[in-house]
């Protein structure tokens, strides 16, 4: 499956594709947030993806299993994936092809490492801007964000960046979290759309 464009992203030694940055301001902030708080090994992974299925995996995917009738044939494409708890749920589930897409290098690696050791193969992991993904046009059946697009400045400029990669009769499927103190507290100067 040839999902990959080739003249934005190489392959690295890590089996990770990498494509140069060129991160905007807000979009380094925004990076710079995100990879202290993912900022983790394996086991740590493990724990998390745990807590995870038992406390929050059911609330996401009351909406994402309606929006969608996966396969072991869908692409599914996941932003902002860091720990990729649906991803990893996808993939167990009905065997489809996940693509993640993070700006967090350090757990694609760790996420690698994970999707290895459960014996996954159907999946791509890319270090890259969800501003410029390095996806062929028309390749994805199903988009999820879960709480990713609020952070970067032009929402209108990723929706369209979506867009030209979903199927036609695809889903993207994207959720903001509901706005309260703790949530503004914990990622102050890391909402740049709000």
């Amino acid at each position: 499956m040839q999902l990959i464009d080739k003249t934005k992203a190489k392959l690295d030694k890590n089996g990770i594709w990498k494509t140069s940055l060129g991160l905007s301001e807000e979009v380094a902030l925004s990076k710079k947030v995100w990879d202290n708080i993912y900022n983790y090994g394996i086991k740590t992974l493990e724990k998390d993806i745990k807590k995870f299925n038992k406390t929050k995996l059911q609330d996401h995917l009351k909406f994402i299993l309606k929006s969608y009738d996966f396969t072991d044939k869908t692409v599914y494409l996941e932003i902002g994936c860091g720990p990729s708890y649906i991803g990893e749920y996808l993939l167990k589930t009905y065997n489809c092809y996940f693509i993640g897409v993070d700006l967090n290098y350090e757990m694609l690696v760790t996420l690698k490492n994970y999707l290895d050791s459960k014996g996954y193969k159907k999946y791509i992991l890319i270090h890259a801007d969800i501003n410029q993904l390095p996806i062929k046009n028309e390749t994805i059946d199903y988009i999820y964000g879960g709480g990713v697009i609020e952070h970067l400045p032009d929402t209108k400029h990723i929706l369209k960046e979506l867009y030209r990669v979903l199927k036609k009769g695809g889903v993207s499927f994207n959720t903001i979290p509901a706005f309260n103190l703790w949530w503004l507290i914990r990622f102050y100067n890391n909402i740049p759309s709000l």
